[in-house]
């Protein structure tokens, strides 16, 4: 079965990334997502900015809109993308529900503010139209092995991590905070270490603080960059059986064996081992999440409830400022 699927915000997620891409090696906006998979049928775009439309219209051979009312009465897609800046998100979602869409994929942050995020998931419930938000890292076929791996205990009881990342707490941190809740749950409690400067990103306030999340027993540290110098968004995990590194489209870990020079000292394994990761297509993952539900009933992994989580832990370190 094919689904119809629309993308509304046409800028660098919504089909901007991997525009100049020929191939289909690299599938990581929502546009280029839905274009790949053989479930879904890209049929519009919205968006106010003409020489974004007129990119669309020419690289996937469909119309593209400046209403949102106008595309969901000529095509009334099955699913939406909401791929506009985070502000814009409530708006726009309420333009949409009253076409009881099947699904809505929206980009995260869910929301500006928990209520805003609460009155959304409500609604969607009402409409009977599933709530699938874009935390990529949660579809990826390698960050769901390591997810597996560390409850096998791979690399011990992982007790300290550090995380580095730039361009803002909700528009990147939220990536790593949300990643590391889905790898061990709940935060127990969030201590601020330095409260960062303040920065404008994709049009919305947002800030760039370094701070302690403490879960069952790990204590994860996150430092923010400066990313007008370098972008950068990694973490290193520390267990008692050795060391794991993710970032750079890598996740490798190193375990531990005993010191060949100074007897009695334990060390790290000089070269890392790998673990296969396809992060050139996060996004065809995301799409092919959506198929599985339908179809299979299998769980949405970041869903309205779990973005509301993670939406909670970023707006209490902002309020801790």
């Amino acid at each position: 079965m094919k689904y119809s699927a629309a993308v509304i915000g046409l800028g660098q997620i919504g089909q901007g990334y991997d525009y100049n891409c020929q191939d289909g090696s690299l599938i990581i906006t929502h546009s280029s997502g839905y274009h790949s998979h053989s479930s879904f049928d890209l049929v519009a775009g919205v968006d106010n900015n003409k020489d974004s439309c007129l990119m669309f219209t020419k690289k996937y051979r469909v119309q593209a809109f400046n209403c949102v009312h106008k595309m969901m009465k000529t095509v009334n897609p099955d699913v939406i993308s909401i791929a506009t800046p985070t502000n814009t998100h409530s708006d726009i979602f309420n333009q949409i529900v009253s076409y009881s869409p099947k699904a809505i994929l929206l980009e995260k942050p869910i929301a500006e503010n928990l209520n805003q995020a609460q009155d959304i998931i409500s609604t969607a419930k009402d409409i009977g139209s599933a709530l699938f938000i874009n935390y990529i890292r949660r579809f990826e076929p390698g960050t769901n092995k390591l997810k597996e791996m560390i409850s096998n205990g791979i690399i011990g009881d992982i007790y300290k991590g550090s995380v580095w990342y730039c361009k803002g707490l909700k528009n990147n941190g939220s990536h790593f905070i949300d990643l590391l809740m889905y790898l061990f749950g709940e935060v127990e409690q969030i201590k601020l270490i330095n409260r960062g400067r303040r920065i404008d990103s994709s049009g919305y306030r947002d800030f760039e603080p370094d701070f302690l999340l403490e879960f069952n027993n790990q204590n994860i540290m996150f430092q923010s960059t400066r990313s007008e110098y370098f972008s950068l968004g990694e973490f290193v995990l520390i267990g008692t059986k050795g060391s794991l590194f993710y970032g750079n489209g890598k996740i490798e870990y190193k375990l531990t064996e005993s010191d060949q020079v100074t007897k009695d000292y334990t060390i790290l394994q000089a070269e890392p081992i790998s673990v296969k990761t396809d992060f050139n297509r996060s996004q065809f993952f995301v799409m092919d999440s959506m198929v599985q539900y339908f179809e299979n009933k299998k769980e949405m992994r970041s869903d309205g409830e779990s973005a509301v989580e993670t939406l909670k832990v970023i707006e209490k370190i902002i309020s801790s400022r």
